[in-house]
């Protein structure tokens, strides 16, 4: 019994002949799992009688997916970690269109959507505009035809749960067709064969590079053509088209008298309209809804909110006092209903401490009589006017100051007398720390930034529609306080469609409590409308040619700023293992009706009479839940053997455990751990591998050991730069002047920064190369000190498939067989290369490859120069201890061993002219495949680090694939073995691809690398591994010599980061003077430098650069549990955000 396939021990017997003679033995490889393993029970069974087709662009995906939902009779399923309702899948046919044609049909599908619920301050997929466009498919329907409840985390996390996701991705068609794999439904996902950088006839948020500022503004009166969210929510809550037509065109009548209003007050006021104007009326939520009226828009919100989160604190306080009264009252009473009070030695007489009590007594009844009061009246004003607030907060002043003379004449009695002394002064004590803490703290925080808001508010209010320049100044200054520091400012930013770069710590915890209850909120009362919709679909979102609005207003310049090419796989299914994917969505469906079945969604308190979109009408009542009963077995159609695998954590188990028996249908007994069923599959995949491997993923990051620098004389980089504010030129200057020193001290003292200096800086763009590092190192301490407040992160990587990769590889050189690991991976995960969790994401990938102490690269070398020595007569420990043995250069002998051997690694990237200048981008690779010896394919949605594999994080999707009709080829080019002919055919179709040998567009710069076309059916043959890796190279040192931006050996995180430093040596110089850039600052595409152009490029592979950031550490002690980051958070891109970081997502675990 030997452990030949990962951790499934097989069992090989042996044959022999009449005569005794041994038959030779092979070895089957068994690439299901089995029902019980230590990994989790397996999700189903492998079933036979599948036909699979697969897709390896989004193009040919979604062409495929429009006509089979367009054609649907029964039913559609969708889940994902993002589903977009206005991404294009056929030319300008939205996923919208094609429900929307569905469900006018007379054989009219039932639409489900579980997309995941998003925390939106970490990072936002749209998850709510979809739902909000989802309902409003059911106006003007005779008969309720969609559902949508966006997934709630079920992960097992605890208090890190926000930061995990369903990332599973997956369609069902009429339980006949089903979609799996890495493809979200999606922006950004369309792409084909030819990889192009320029924009096509992508706009908006399809024209997508989250790893660069946009720079192209939409100016705040040219988005009518776009929508923002609140004008989504507004048009599904106000049931139909007229309310929302109205909307708009009231807003386009208060646009253009405003900006009449505006033009008259004389030419320099025109002047600086035009210069600065736009900017700022698009940060006040200018829209499709309300552009220039925006000012007033946000105003209103102001006032309204801030008003009434005064009389919610005085409620919270007044409840607390309350409490205290009831507490003395008892003791005061037992006290005087004693027949013998104790006295004092001061006493005077009996009579004169009773009365005094007494009157203590009544006073306190009066007090609490008058608290009583003012809460009955408070919660009878559902939606507080500005008089009704006033009045309010009037009578609770005077309640404070009855209060504060109660316990002035309380601490004049107590000497006197002992009262059931101990409680009573306890509560008593209790009481007036309670006054302190209200006076202190609570109270002066309806502060100086609320007092000027409110104040500021009053003024536009007051104003009308003539607006002054400084009147908007100012807002703009005290709006981005408010958004930065307040998780309710924050909120009305993403609402409107105009994110914050910087956002604290206190504003995101605020955040969360907002965003997703409101979110649950909307969905209950959208829930409840769905049912008797009568108008027709709003016909602003019914066109497509209405888009929402891009984050902040910017899109990426399509005349100078590359898009970037998307490399996927996805598959689909027809036959028995549909069955499966069909229960995978039903399952998980009904644990969300179950979680919420019976509870009413309640709006956010700090929301209640702050939106206007909400009636009386819309009161939250209990959630009706729509149970999916279990989905029919399907008949086999195809030779092909599928099993679906599922990494579920164990919360999810019992909730879908709780949602079967609620929907009545026969479940298994409750599960006893999670399921990791990816990593089950992909260990035995790789330890039954035979010849060769090939991997793509969009990460990998898996156990490495020590983590230790490479160089003696290891250097943090720029890491420094982006979490210390005394390594940004300038620090000394500007220190004191903007209130430095005591953030420098203790990041928790974020809200200590004299942000008006800091606004009024960047207005001037005085510093403007040390303002945009500060809003750099302020946005990466808000979201460290964040997570460090949230729970203990774990010390380091925990999945083991790098192990599993290196103990194969280290099997076939201790057995001298010729088998090789071919693996695609991005450049770097996708986001601008300045934010800590994706430098950090960098640094796990490196250390995981080549850098770490038991990397995949030291871990090959180890064994080749183990195996050199014991072949030359060495024992196995004397072998170990020589190849530790230091050369000349201090690098122990092993290192001296080529792993190429075993292992190709390689990214992808390619070229064209925008601008009449020279760029490249990688080619994004965000495929989750593995290939065995062309016999076995893993596809799905699990990537290569421990949210995907560990199965108690991220929920995960995949299916292992293989049988069919038996075929045999020559993969190592001398002798025939069995393959699995559509497996082999999808690698063919991949390579391919990269070898850009599928390109067609005329424009495409890269020539295909028409001599790899011999490695096709070969990928086991060295030769084809030699061919592969030389064009690899040849390919990257072509890109190197003309884009010095670009990753490479030796070289830091950031390439030009030594040439930055010195460029940027004086504080105060402007960023037009700086000429050294890389592509995440704005600078770098409004200054460009780079007129080469590369030449003799064959194919989109380049080799990866293993000894990148070798010589630097950059290890931010980034929370490694909520690594890696799902997708990027969108940056806004003005010049206060260019080098804003992102929070760290649940990075689509993507950290995606």
């Amino acid at each position: 019994m030997t452990q030949m396939n990962g951790i499934q021990a097989k069992q090989l017997d042996q044959i022999n002949t009449q005569e005794g003679k041994a038959l030779c033995a092979t070895s089957a490889p068994g690439w299901f799992i089995r029902p019980r393993s230590p990994l989790g029970d397996a999700f189903s069974p492998q079933r036979p009688g599948n036909d699979v087709k697969f897709f390896t662009t989004g193009t040919d995906y979604f062409k495929d997916i429009a006509q089979a939902i367009k054609n649907a009779k029964k039913s559609i399923f969708i889940t994902g970690w993002q589903v977009n309702y206005e991404v294009r899948l056929d030319s300008e046919t939205r996923l919208w269109d094609c429900l929307y044609q569905a469900t006018r049909k007379a054989d009219a599908p039932d639409v489900y959507l579980m997309p995941w619920l998003s925390p939106k301050a970490a990072v936002d997929t749209g998850d709510l505009e979809t739902m909000l466009a989802a309902f409003v498919l059911n106006a003007g329907l005779k008969q309720r035809k969609v559902w949508c409840f966006p997934a709630i985390q079920q992960s097992d996390m605890g208090n890190l749960g926000t930061f995990f996701s369903h990332h599973q991705k997956m369609v069902v068609i009429d339980n006949e067709i089903a979609y799996v794999g890495g493809i979200d439904l999606a922006y950004g996902r369309d792409d084909d064969n030819n990889f192009r950088l320029a924009a096509g006839t992508r706009t908006a948020q399809e024209l997508y590079n989250p790893c660069i500022p946009p720079l192209f503004e939409i100016e705040g009166h040219k988005q009518y053509p776009y929508m923002t969210t609140a004008e989504l929510i507004g048009a599904a809550l106000m049931e139909g088209d007229g309310i929302s037509k109205v909307q708009r065109k009231i807003a386009w009548a208060k646009d253009n008298k405003m900006f009449n209003a505006m033009r008259s007050s004389g030419k320099e006021f025109g002047e600086w309209l035009d210069e600065k104007g736009d900017s700022v009326l698009r940060f006040f939520g200018a829209g499709a809804a309300d552009t220039v009226g925006g000012v007033i828009q946000i105003a209103e919100f102001v006032h309204n909110q801030l008003t009434p989160e005064n009389i919610e604190a005085w409620k919270r306080t007044l409840r607390q006092w309350k409490a205290s009264f009831d507490a003395l009252l008892q003791e005061l009473n037992a006290g005087l209903n004693t027949a013998e009070t104790r006295l004092d030695a001061e006493t005077t007489t009996f009579e004169h401490t009773q009365q005094g009590l007494a009157t203590l007594r009544r006073e306190a009844q009066a007090i609490n009589a008058a608290i009583s009061g003012w809460l009955l009246q408070a919660e009878q004003h559902k939606a507080l006017t500005p008089q009704d607030a006033q009045k309010l907060q009037a009578q609770a002043s005077s309640i404070q100051k009855r209060i504060e003379r109660w316990v002035t004449q309380a601490e004049q009695q107590i000497p006197r007398a002992k009262v059931a002394s101990a409680k009573f002064k306890a509560h008593l004590a209790r009481l007036k720390s309670h006054l302190e803490i209200w006076k202190s703290q609570v109270a002066s925080k309806l502060d100086q930034l609320s007092t000027e808001l409110l104040a500021w508010s009053e003024q536009v209010r007051k104003s009308g529609q003539a607006l002054s320049k400084e009147l908007i100044t100012r807002g703009t200054e005290l709006v981005n306080l408010w958004v930065e520091q307040t998780g309710v400012g924050a909120f009305y930013a993403w609402l409107n469609n105009t994110p914050t770069p910087i956002i604290s710590a206190k504003a995101i915890e605020e955040f969360d409590t907002i965003a997703t209850p409101f979110a649950l909120y909307l969905h209950s009362t959208l829930d409840r409308l769905a049912e008797a919709q009568k108008a027709q679909p709003y016909s602003y979102l019914a066109t497509p040619n209405t888009r929402l609005l891009p984050k902040g207003g910017m899109m990426l310049d399509s005349k100078t700023q590359p898009r970037m090419p998307w490399h996927d796989v996805h598959v689909r299914l027809e036959g028995a293992s549909v069955y499966d994917l069909s229960r995978n969505f039903i399952s998980r469906w009904n644990s969300l009706q179950a979680r919420f079945d019976g509870k009413k969604q309640y709006m956010p308190p700090l929301l209640v009479g702050v939106l206007t979109l909400f009636d009386d009408n819309l009161e939250p009542i209990p959630f009706k839940a729509h149970y999916l009963p279990e989905p029919q077995k399907v008949p086999n159609k195809g030779a092909i053997t599928a099993q679906v695998l599922r990494s579920a954590p164990l919360k999810l188990l019992h909730e879908e455990h709780k949602g079967a028996q609620r929907a009545g249908s026969a479940s298994l007994p409750a599960a006893q751990s999670c399921q990791a069923n990816c990593l089950q599959a992909m260990l035995q995949a790789i330890s039954s591998a035979q010849h060769f491997i090939y991997i793509e993923n969009q990460f990998f990051q898996s156990v490495y050991g020590k983590s230790i620098p490479e160089e003696l004389n290891a250097t943090p980089g720029p890491m420094t730069s982006l979490m210390n504010v005394k390594g940004l030129p300038g620090y000394d200057r500007y220190a004191a002047r903007l209130r430095l020193d005591e953030f420098e001290e203790n990041p928790a003292n974020l809200h200590k920064i004299d942000y008006h200096e800091l606004a009024d800086m960047i207005r001037t763009r005085e510093a403007e190369t040390f303002t945009n590092g500060l809003l750099q190192v302020l946005s990466n301490q808000s979201a460290m000190e964040a997570l460090r407040a949230i729970q203990k992160p774990q010390t380091h990587l925990l999945n083991p498939l790098n192990e599993a990769l290196a103990e194969r590889i280290e099997r076939a050189i201790e057995m001298g067989e010729n088998f090789h690991v071919y693996m695609v991976l991005p450049v770097h995960p996708e986001g601008p290369l300045n934010a800590i969790n994706l430098m950090t994401q960098v640094h796990l990938t490196m250390q995981s490859l080549s850098l770490g102490e038991h990397s995949l690269i030291k871990r090959i070398q180890r064994a080749m120069a183990i195996k050199g020595f014991m072949d030359r007569g060495k024992t196995e420990e004397e072998a170990k201890a020589q190849a530790e043995k230091k050369d000349i250069n201090q690098r122990p002998l092993y290192e001296q061993e080529k792993w190429q051997e075993y292992l190709t690694l390689l990214n992808l990237r390619t070229w064209e002219m925008l601008g009449g200048r020279p760029v490249t981008e990688q080619i994004y690779v965000h495929s989750k495949l593995l290939i065995a010896d062309d016999r076995v394919a893993i596809i799905g949605s699990a990537n290569i680090n421990d949210r995907s594999q560990l199965g108690d994080r991220d929920s995960e999707l995949a299916v292992v694939l293989s049988g069919g009709a038996a075929v045999t080829t020559q993969i190592d080019g001398r002798c025939t073995y069995p393959v699995c002919q559509p497996v082999q055919q999808l690698r063919v179709a991949l390579w391919r691809k990269l070898f850009a040998l599928e390109a067609s567009d005329p424009a495409v710069k890269v020539a295909p690398a028409s001599h790899l076309a011999s490695t096709l059916m070969q990928p086991a043959a060295p030769a084809s591994w030699k061919a592969i890796q030389n064009q690899a190279d040849d390919n990257a040192k072509a890109y190197e010599e003309v884009f010095p931006h670009i990753p490479r050996n030796e070289a830091s995180i950031w390439p030009a980061w030594p040439q930055m430093k010195a460029a940027r040596a004086t504080a105060n110089l402007p960023a037009e003077q700086v000429d050294v850039f890389m592509p995440f600052e704005q600078g770098f595409w409004k200054h460009p430098r780079h007129s080469q152009h590369p030449t003799e490029i064959k194919g989109f592979i380049t080799a990866l650069p293993v000894n990148w950031t070798r010589q630097e550490y950059n290890d931010s002690t980034f929370n490694l549990t909520v690594l890696a980051q799902i997708e990027p958070r969108p940056s806004a891109g003005s010049s206060a955000t260019a080098l804003a970081g992102h929070f760290p997502s649940t990075p689509d675990n993507e950290a995606t």
